[in-house]
């Protein structure tokens, strides 16, 4: 049963790491830099919920007739990412662009704000 546990731990980690990403911080913005080589853009979807940034989407496979290959090691398949945002963001005025294989998503940062509450005095 332990092998089963570290195989399968294994495997959900390998699949969480695809595709790689880099988040890094800005004044006022997250940035979020996706590698996507090979994938159309069309067949990603890009949703933020919360603190996270979810990343959606399919690796298709070109089909080339008459083609014996003989090594294939590029995968194709779907693949799904949660990546934990390191702060609170504003999604509508969100940006991603898509650039030499890959999208560059810009999430303005929540401003941090304080709200008085009036105490009524009975």
């Amino acid at each position: 049963m332990k092998i089963f546990n570290e195989v399968f731990y294994l495997r959900e980690e390998a699949e969480k790491a695809f595709p790689p990403v880099d988040v890094y911080e800005k004044p006022g913005e997250l940035i979020v830099i996706i590698d996507m080589p090979g994938v159309d853009v069309r067949d990603v979807l890009i949703k933020i919920y919360r603190d996270e940034l979810l990343l959606e989407g399919v690796k298709k496979k070109q089909q080339e007739e008459l083609v014996n290959y003989l090594c294939v090691e590029r995968e194709f398949r779907s693949f799904r990412r949660r990546i934990k945002l390191p702060a609170e963001v504003v999604p509508e005025r969100g940006l991603a662009k898509y650039q030499n294989g890959v999208i560059i998503v810009t999430l303005p940062k929540r401003e941090d704000r304080v709200y008085k509450i009036k105490i009524e005095i009975d």
